[in-house]
């Protein structure tokens, strides 16, 4: 026994809550005689008490948390447990909650549907009738709700709804794990038939319990169905829509999409497609059945396209082998040509064609081993053949197929008649099976438990459905009234309140941004205090910045070693880069860049100024001696002396042997250190 007792689990007789506000945590500060005056406490009021250890009130609970609210408050109505209080509060609340409900569903006619008025209050009373059932296989009123706006849009217009027919579109949808978009679809492509709601959704579990009985995965068949749906107003089907169904099964069961069928019907729907596609087949070779014949292939384009399709699978078959030793199937070398012509042909994917081929292959050969002594006539027409096909896996071992009978694997051509039975019975395609209704198909799926739940949510679903149908009971009129009074009035006291708010409004500005509420509001300049603020700010920063960046420039200047020079020479290759006023110049890794004032010296002109071949011979003074040059053709247009190399000039100086003696010995009385301050104007050796 535990050294504390859960009072949130002990009752008294008459099922009441104990009055004692202990938790777990105030129980275990007690002490020893407190907790005996507490005990005595209980007994005295007759009271049962939980001694479980608090750490199992964490067990799982049989009722979900909203079936727990509507235990709670049913119990709370009918005086079961708490006051009149209590049982008051539960009424407001569930008045709330009501209103709430009627105005989310109300509110959504409106804006999906469009209706108003006598419309609307009709199609919100329906949505509360058809909850009360659906509440029981587990669906909310949410999608009852959905279930009536999204029928509206997929007809294209408001369809008066019956309850019944809302009630099987949303059990349809949720039994077959269909969106209530595809529900809407395949009402849609009925309607297009003049067939009703409820006749739809009859039709839809004809569909379904085709493929039930041909042993198919459920939810990948009604996708295919919903996505094919179209094709039932645009083609014909010998048997109707159970031929469409049957169609759509087949195609799903070998891999082939209805679209490669229906583009085969559009090509042969004519006499010349089908011509050319006979032609082509026969050329190709093997057996193509039907298809071979242009006449059957317009009859079954326009009047049977399942049997149009039917003839298409058997195409090719027989370029599939079979090994009986190892159940393998394979596609020969020698047929690998013939079967992309075939693709190519019925404008087909070669995958698509040899998915086809082979599983019609493998479907053959089970038939094939199948004990036909053990079929009736009745078993025969019932289609448990396709349905044992379809189920069939290969005992590698022996090469035969088999399947489960009563829990153990049997092969087919070892299948009794009694055996065949209780494979019909497994499919539902014997006579004692009928088609199962939207309803029975819902109840296959739900447990006890969620019996159970379901139960209260149609109690609470019956209490919102009463409230909608109490006579002169209008919420949607009463909401509409009362929102008009109050529109109304708040129009005529809004103005009223929005003056003294403006007080409240105008002191509050003033402590935001003048920081004195005595003062009047400045309104008219209250714009430029606040710009003015702003730009000082702005000045402020732009001034700090501005000092960062001097700082940050003299540290740069500081770090970058410069040297003033008048004239100057920098040797090959040390010359990364030239600044000018009109960009940079790189220099190549030959060039020697020499910098002198031409302009400056008094015994020379401007050599800028010559932009012409000199014709007469030059000389230089260097040291009281003449330096003699043959004429040169300078042309200095600033693009580095124009043709003319730096070896040009050498050449025409050391022309002579005497221009060499008298440059060396002029180049020996230069002192080199001085150089960039000691040859300038008044002491340039070129004279």
């Amino acid at each position: 026994m535990a050294d504390y007792v859960d009072f949130t689990k002990a009752y008294d007789k008459s099922g009441q809550p104990t009055p004692y506000p202990y938790t777990k945590d105030e129980w275990i500060a007690l002490d020893a005689n407190k907790k005996k005056m507490a005990m005595k406490g209980l007994k005295n009021q007759g009271s049962t008490v939980n001694t479980s250890s608090i750490t199992n009130s964490s067990s799982s609970s049989v009722l979900n948390s909203q079936s727990v609210q509507t235990m709670t408050s049913l119990l709370t109505l009918t005086g079961l447990q708490g006051d009149e209080n209590q049982r008051n509060a539960e009424m407001l609340d569930m008045t709330v909650k009501f209103l709430e409900k009627e105005g989310k569903i109300r509110k959504t006619i409106v804006q999906d549907l469009g209706q108003m008025g006598i419309a609307q209050e009709q199609t919100v009373k329906l949505i509360a009738d058809a909850s009360v059932e659906a509440a029981l296989f587990g669906i909310e009123y949410t999608k009852i709700v959905d279930t009536v706006s999204e029928l509206s849009k997929a007809v294209g217009r408001n369809v008066g709804l019956s309850e019944e027919d809302v009630k099987r579109a949303a059990i349809f949808s949720e039994s077959m794990n269909l969106s209530l978009y595809s529900v809407g679809q395949m009402v849609k492509q009925f309607d297009l038939m003049n067939i009703s709601v409820e006749g739809a959704i009859e039709k839809g579990t004809e569909m379904a319990e085709v493929a039930r009985n041909m042993g198919l995965n459920m939810e990948s068949f009604m996708s295919v169905i919903t996505d094919n749906m179209d094709m039932l107003n645009t083609y014909n089907f010998a048997d109707g829509v159970k031929g469409f169904a049957k169609m759509a099964a087949q195609a799903q069961r070998l891999g082939l999409s209805m679209s490669t069928t229906a583009a085969l019907a559009e090509k042969v729907m004519d006499p010349e497609g089908a011509i050319e596609l006979a032609a082509n087949l026969q050329v190709i070779g093997g057996a193509v059945g039907n298809l071979a014949d242009p006449f059957k292939l317009m009859y079954m384009a326009t009047n049977d396209v399942a049997g149009l399709q039917d003839a298409l699978v058997n195409v090719g078959k027989d370029l599939v082998i079979f090994n009986e030793a190892t159940g393998e199937m394979s596609i020969p070398p020698t047929a690998q040509r013939q079967m992309r012509a075939y693709a190519e042909t019925l404008n087909m994917s070669k995958e698509e064609f040899a998915e086809m081929i082979k599983l019609q292959s493998k479907f053959d050969s089970v038939v094939n081993q199948m004990n036909f002594s053990a079929f009736t006539k009745e078993m025969e027409d019932s289609g448990v053949g396709e349905y044992i096909a379809s189920i069939a896996r290969m005992n590698e071992g022996s090469g035969k197929y088999q399947v489960q009978v009563d829990g153990m694997f049997k092969n087919v051509d070892l299948l009794t008649p009694e055996d065949m039975k209780a494979l019909q019975k497994e499919a539902q395609i014997d006579t004692e099976n009928k088609a199962k209704s939207e309803r029975e198909i819902m109840l296959e799926q739900l447990t006890v438990l969620d019996s159970i739940n379901n139960a209260l949510s149609g109690v609470d679903a019956q209490m919102f459905a009463t409230g909608m149908n109490i006579e002169n009971f209008n919420p949607s009129e009463i909401g509409k009234q009362s929102a008009g009074a109050v529109v109304e009035s708040m129009k005529k006291t809004l103005p009223k309140l929005g003056g003294e708010m403006a007080k409240f409004f105008t002191i509050a500005m003033k402590g935001v941004f003048e920081g004195n509420s005595e003062e009047s509001m400045d309104w008219a300049n209250m714009g430029k205090k606040i710009a003015d603020g702003f730009t000082t700010s702005i000045k402020f920063g732009m001034t700090a910045a501005s000092t960062v960046l001097e700082m940050a420039n003299d540290q740069a200047t500081t770090e970058i070693k410069t040297e003033k020079a008048d004239d100057f020479t920098v040797s090959e290759g040390q010359t990364q880069a030239v600044i000018t006023s009109k960009g940079m110049i790189i220099p190549s890794k030959k060039d020697t860049l020499i910098g002198v004032d031409l302009s400056a010296s008094p015994s020379m002109p401007n050599m800028g100024a010559l932009n012409s071949t000199t014709t007469s011979n030059q000389t230089i003074t260097l040291n009281t001696n003449t330096i003699k040059i043959d004429p040169i053709d300078l042309k200095l247009d600033g693009r580095n002396l124009g043709k003319m190399s730096g070896r040009e000039i050498v050449d025409a100086i050391f022309a002579n042997q005497t221009n060499a003696i008298i440059l060396k010995e002029g180049l020996k009385s230069i002192n080199p250190i001085t150089a960039s301050s000691g040859i300038n104007e008044s002491n340039s050796p070129f004279g």
